[in-house]
């Protein structure tokens, strides 16, 4: 986002954020293009709006239906964690908070074993750092349901209000997120988000109809004080790495037990919310390997 023309629609949306958050059908804004193409203002709206204006200190202003189904909401998971399990601070893991301005859904899970994991993204490969998205960007996913899939970031600096269904329907604000055309179903949520270069870009947490909904994975990373796995391939790591895409060549699905496991495969807690492990991550501190997915899917630190 470092074009000259987003940071200043990004710095009048947050400037009018709060009054617009608070208009009639307005469920969020977020920094993409006008209708003439141009960097703006994007407002989604639900239902019935009004007083939206077109121009706002000089900047375009567009507005996108957000179209809800029973995927909206962190895939609308009728496990979903409650909001006493989101609140929690387990074993001294930060998750998400269903409080004022979230900026992750994200938890991290230790395996038993650091042997039984592999940094492996089924039908990716292996991520090589971070990266900011920008509008237009090309992202790519691995999920345990739609598997990979593609998309394009539509909006940046996204703010918007999510429904949470197994908490009584009530919505959490999150904030500084990126929404991209859709590219995830129910069990995607988790999913890693990359570039073209496999470089990340956010965690897969939401999706509606007509868009998906990602933390911005430095956010997730800084929260959970954790790196993204970049350490050196041994050859017994190789030898493993070359085991797990012979396995997935020969067709076992996702939803199976995998050992040694990948990424892009079907992790939850034992209470029985499912998701998606995105990635192997380092705690800063300790260097201990853990699995990053959505908090809404671990609910807390899960053992292998």
């Amino acid at each position: 986002m470092a074009n000259e023309n987003y940071l200043a629609a990004m710095k009048i949306k947050r400037r009018y954020e709060d009054s617009l958050l608070l208009k009639k059908g307005v469920v969020g804004c977020g920094v993409g293009l006008d209708e003439q193409g141009k960097p703006g203002v994007v407002i989604y709206v639900s239902g019935e709006h009004h007083g939206i204006p077109r121009r706002l200190d000089g900047i375009g202003v567009s507005t996108e239906e957000i179209q809800p189904d029973e995927k909206w909401a962190n895939d609308g998971c009728a496990t979903a964690a409650s909001i006493e399990d989101l609140d929690n601070v387990v074993q001294g893991e930060k998750v998400a908070s269903l409080r004022s301005r979230n900026k992750i859904d994200a938890a991290v899970a230790k395996p038993t074993s650091p042997d039984l994991v592999v940094p492996e993204i089924l039908g990716l490969g292996i991520p090589k750092g971070t990266r900011e998205a920008c509008v237009g960007m090309q992202v790519r996913k691995s999920g345990r349901t739609t598997e990979v899939s593609d998309g394009i970031v539509r909006a940046c600096d996204v703010s918007l209000f999510v429904d949470y269904p197994s908490a009584g329907g009530r919505a959490a604000l999150f904030v500084e997120q990126i929404a991209t055309t859709p590219m995830a179903e129910t069990g995607d949520s988790g999913s890693l988000t990359v570039d073209t270069d496999l470089r990340a870009v956010g965690l897969l947490f939401a999706q509606a109809c007509n868009l998906t909904l990602h933390n911005r994975i430095q956010n997730v990373l800084d929260a959970l004080d954790v790196e993204i796995w970049d350490d050196e391939l041994t050859p017994e790591l190789q030898e493993k790495i070359v085991q797990i895409r012979r396995e997935h060549r020969n067709g076992k699905k996702r939803t199976e037990r995998w050992r040694p496991m990948p990424m892009g495969v079907s992790i939850g807690h034992y209470r029985g919310a499912t998701g998606t492990a995105a990635c192997l991550v380092k705690d800063r501190r300790t260097g201990e390997i853990l699995i990053l997915s959505n908090a809404h899917v671990l609910a807390m630190p899960t053992q292998l």
